[in-house]
């Protein structure tokens, strides 16, 4: 396998991982409230504004930056203060923090599911903050606008801003030059090695995604938000998912035909990497 061969695995290999590591998140119970008191903060300011959302996009392009200068030279007919502004600067901070992995916009596992069969997984648009831009009609899509080393080093890892509207390829191939700066190595070779050592340090973190398992996690959230939105058993869940996979899934789809043994296991697996938000073995 040759080096072009090589980074295109690894970019594969990568975007699939911060694909299923989003939707763990997306449905952890203390990102939905967080999200929620979010949201509701915004609504509560919108009118502050006049609608005007340029504020909120200059804290999103960097939160760590002060406000006071901002405020101090906004529009003289808007109420917003500094100390809401703060705030919600604060909990951008927490957002980064606590939730750097996170989806803001809903797919439907069954598509997700047929996506992964056809070969067609995961869409570039699934990765993409592009069309989810405006939430609780203010900004909250893109975070970052470029690849570019932060200086700051917390526990190890490197902080750096990254443009969510790149290539992943042209993202990695970044990330992957930072990593070697900071290692000191004069060498660079955008592969396999790269991609195993990624894997690795993400593996000690909990990390265990293969990719064989995509199938396994796109029906363990068919699962888990079936029981979620109908407030049903698991063994409900089981039969809906089901029906649903025969009416709507892959032909053929030889994972239709497990047991409920194995579909509870599914569901239980999927209930680990979502609290913890994590690409867990499943």
């Amino acid at each position: 396998m040759g080096e072009t061969e090589d980074f295109q695995k690894g970019a594969d290999w990568c975007s699939s991982y911060m694909f299923w590591r989003r939707q763990y998140t997306g449905r952890n119970s203390k990102f939905l409230i967080f999200f929620k008191d979010f949201g509701y903060r915004l609504i509560g300011l919108k009118d502050k504004t006049g609608g005007n959302a340029e504020w909120f996009k200059w804290l999103l392009d960097d939160p760590s930056r002060d406000p006071v200068d901002y405020i101090s030279n906004c529009p003289k007919e808007w109420t917003l203060t500094l100390d809401e502004m703060q705030e919600i600067k604060n909990m951008l901070l927490k957002w980064n923090k606590d939730f750097p992995y996170y989806v803001i916009y809903f797919i439907e596992p069954i598509e997700i599911l047929n996506a992964i069969c056809e070969g067609n997984f995961p869409p570039p648009s699934w990765n993409s903050s592009e069309d989810n831009e405006e939430v609780f009609g203010l900004y909250c899509g893109r975070r970052q606008k470029s690849v570019y080393p932060k200086g700051s080093d917390i526990n190890g890892f490197e902080v750096v801003a990254i443009d969510c509207d790149a290539e992943v390829s042209v993202i990695l191939l970044e990330v992957m030059r930072i990593i070697d700066k900071k290692k000191k190595n004069k060498s660079f070779y955008c592969g396999e090695d790269h991609i195993n050592t990624m894997k690795n340090e993400l593996s000690t973190a909990g990390s265990a995604y293969r990719s064989v398992s995509n199938e396994s996690r796109a029906i363990g959230l068919m699962l888990y938000d079936y029981v979620f939105q109908e407030k049903c058993s698991d063994a409900v869940a089981i039969r809906w998912v089901k029906k649903e996979l025969a009416e709507r899934g892959p032909k053929n789809f030889g994972k239709a035909d497990s047991s409920d043994r194995q579909f509870q296991r599914w569901l239980s697996k999927t209930r680990r990497c979502i609290e913890s938000m994590e690409v867990l073995e499943i």
